[in-house]
């Protein structure tokens, strides 16, 4: 029983890494982090000129999960591009509702701010700009807790209407969607309150249930539009109108990291002359607070959009990986390699992640947190490699066997995993997240409880020719 010791071992092993990213290594990535500098944006320096004049009511409207690409399909929201202000708009990362939302409302970026990686609600924070301006209304599709976070005075509808809300009744549910929430929608807009917020959400709902190109997608493009058109229509003749998305999908649904699919999304704003540019949505941020008379937190970097369009900055408000993390990622994959080298794993084992790469890229696709394909499937994509290398060395030591399977995503895991920020997180540093990276993280955790459920069979099951085990050795 003691030479199968050491396989019994892996094996557990492998079983325990394969629970952790099944679930507890996803939720400790969403969760909050510490705040991270951000920078100014080029043309801060200009100043931050006049507030405008008031113009009357002040009317945002969101179409959640709308992407660019799919933006120009809104008939109403092309003819209103078209004859004012135009803008692609960076909604910085990570791109999910609420964190987007946080951005727009407070004028803070969401590494800034340290907010958690999901949509489940928050205390008001501090400067929010809907808590600033009494009479102020929300009008939501569904999803109540995200707008509900930011201190409206009127949050429409109550719970029994939100969809999603565990205490909600289906049939006032699907008289709120099927005419209740388009009603409400035209009531605030063309109502006194100084500041109107719709949330619309039927597109990312099936963005995510269907993907992009399904018909139901369709269907949710052409009722967001229909729900503008009336939004536009109903406008005073005062008002100040921006319409934005707060993210977009990747194309088969999905959203969460910073590809361009997800973070870049379309806005406009009227009145205004016609014109193209870009800017960052703490920008938005800033015009909002500029129109309303709120105040933004003192370390808020939105410029107003003149000065934004004319200095675009690309990419100012996405956390980058430091120069001391990726010394450290490097120095740990080095030194876990020449362990596992000088110890007797072959040269030619490590090319199996690159073989693991391959069949991933194949199979569910690379992983990013806006795609992220179920466990079995990465397990699955990336377990024939270890696999292979376990028969190639059946005639080999217990011990080579076992540091040839792991050591390879052993390696990459922890430089992922100090590349996108968790020992800093462990010890209440900045969040656990960073884009591209956490996505590479969730991918070689599977691997690595492949590699040692593979090493720990082939020292159970003894492979062929074998005739020595660890504790022989």
């Amino acid at each position: 029983m003691k030479r199968f010791a050491p396989g019994l071992a892996l094996l557990l092993a492998g079983a325990a890494v394969f629970a952790l990213s099944a679930s507890p290594i996803w939720r400790f990535l969403r969760n909050a982090g510490a705040g991270m500098y951000q920078r100014p944006l080029v043309g801060s320096g200009s100043g931050r000129g006049p507030r405008p004049e008031a113009r009357g009511p002040t009317r945002v409207v969101l179409l959640d999960g709308l992407s660019y690409a799919d933006a120009s399909r809104l008939r109403s929201l092309q003819a209103l591009c078209s004859a004012n202000l135009d803008l692609t708009v960076d909604v910085g990362f990570p791109t999910k509702s609420l964190p987007s939302q946080y951005v727009l409302f407070t004028g803070l970026t969401s590494q800034q701010a340290g907010i958690s990686f999901d949509n489940d609600p928050i205390p008001t924070p501090p400067h929010a700009i809907p808590a600033q301006v009494p009479g102020s209304i929300a009008v939501v599709e569904n999803t109540r807790g995200i707008a509900g976070s930011f201190g409206f005075t009127t949050l429409l509808p109550d719970a029994s209407a939100d969809v999603v809300d565990h205490a909600h009744d289906p049939r006032a549910s699907l008289a709120w969607h099927e005419h209740g929430f388009a009603d409400a929608a035209v009531a605030a807009v063309s109502s006194s309150a100084p500041l109107a917020f719709i949330h619309v959400v039927s597109i990312d709902d099936n963005a995510h249930a269907f993907g992009r190109r399904a018909p139901e997608y369709d269907r949710a493009l052409a009722y967001a539009d229909g729900v503008l058109a009336r939004v536009i229509a109903a406008l005073p003749p005062d008002a100040s109108l921006l319409v934005l998305a707060d993210h977009g999908h990747v194309m088969d649904g999905g959203h969460g990291d910073a590809e361009h699919d997800t973070r870049l999304v379309r806005a406009c704003i009227e009145p205004h002359a016609p014109a193209r540019g870009s800017a960052h949505e703490i920008d938005l941020s800033r015009w909002i607070a500029d129109h309303t008379g709120a105040s933004l937190a003192p370390d808020a970097r939105g410029r107003p959009i003149d000065v934004a369009i004319a200095n675009p900055d690309p990419d100012a408000t996405i956390p980058t990986v430091g120069l001391a993390s990726w010394i450290a990622a490097v120095i740990a994959l080095l030194a876990i390699a020449i362990a596992a080298l000088r110890l007797g794993a072959p040269v030619w084992a490590f090319a199996a992640p690159l073989a693991a790469l391959a069949l991933a890229w194949l199979i569910p696709g690379m992983p990013t947190l806006s795609r992220h394909p179920r466990l079995e499937l990465r397990w699955i994509a990336t377990a024939p490699p270890v696999f292979a290398i376990a028969f190639a060395l059946r005639g080999k030591p217990a011990r080579t066997v076992a540091l040839a399977c792991a050591a390879p995503p052993f390696a990459l895991a922890i430089a992922c995993a100090i590349l996108c920020g968790v020992p800093a997180a462990l010890f209440g540093g900045p969040p656990a997240r960073m884009p591209w990276w956490t996505g590479e993280l969730l991918f070689w955790l599977p691997q690595l409880a492949g590699a040692l459920c593979a090493a720990g069979l082939a020292i159970v099951v003894r492979l062929p020719d074998s005739r020595q085990s660890l504790v022989e050795k």
